[in-house]
């Protein structure tokens, strides 16, 4: 797998809940996670998910001064929170420099936020919003060590073990009263391995 952030895997997964975030929220308030994080020091370089042209936008102060979208046929991929990026109008192969990690917005810490957008124009909105792993290429035909610590995170840090800069949990700050959504972060994430196995397995023919 090509990751936006070349040798970091996912620190929190699209559709995770959680009281930071606004689309979908459930009736304790929580909304789902729109993108997924890539936990990374700032001026770590953030590359091309796939092909396409970049364009400069603007999606709000949360996002940081430095977001971009690549252009993507009728879609786009949308990356936020960057300290740098390139020139608007660069065409960009999978794997091209983009930009690099950043903490700008609102953010915890340095990571990528990373998008799908079902849309090549307009305004962000929770309407346009999918699931990113599409965004991500395959390149080996196997699940290597790569793969396996992503998932590894993905899990750990939903089962709150660990916080989304990787370090572990104290114990104690664990807060039993999550358990309700905490269920529901697991689900979403099993949901997302399950999709991305069958992905390889299709790829594997």
């Amino acid at each position: 797998m090509v990751s936006p952030v070349p040798g970091h895997g996912v620190s929190t997964p699209f559709g995770v809940r959680g009281p930071y975030w606004s689309c979908e929220e459930d009736r304790y308030g929580n909304g789902i996670h729109t993108g997924a994080d890539y936990a990374a020091p700032v001026g770590t370089k953030v590359v091309a998910a796939r092909p396409g042209v970049v364009r400069h936008v603007n999606y709000g102060a949360a996002f940081g001064d430095h977001q971009v979208a690549v252009m993507v046929g009728s879609n786009r991929d949308f990356y936020a929170h960057m300290a740098t990026r390139v020139p608007d109008g660069t065409k960009v192969a999978a794997g091209d420099k983009v930009g690099t990690v950043g903490s700008e917005g609102n953010t915890s810490g340095p990571h990528l936020h990373f998008e799908r957008h079902s849309v090549d124009s307009g305004p962000w909105s929770c309407a346009v919003i999918t699931d990113p792993a599409p965004s991500i290429r395959w390149e080996d035909d196997e699940v290597n060590e790569n793969d396996i610590a992503a998932i590894a995170a993905r899990v750990n840090h939903t089962l709150g073990d660990y916080g989304s800069d990787g370090k572990p949990r104290d114990p104690k700050a664990k807060d039993p009263e999550r358990a309700n959504q905490r269920l529901n972060q697991i689900e979403n994430v099993v949901r997302s391995i399950q999709d991305d196995v069958a992905k390889i397995l299709k790829k594997l023919g």
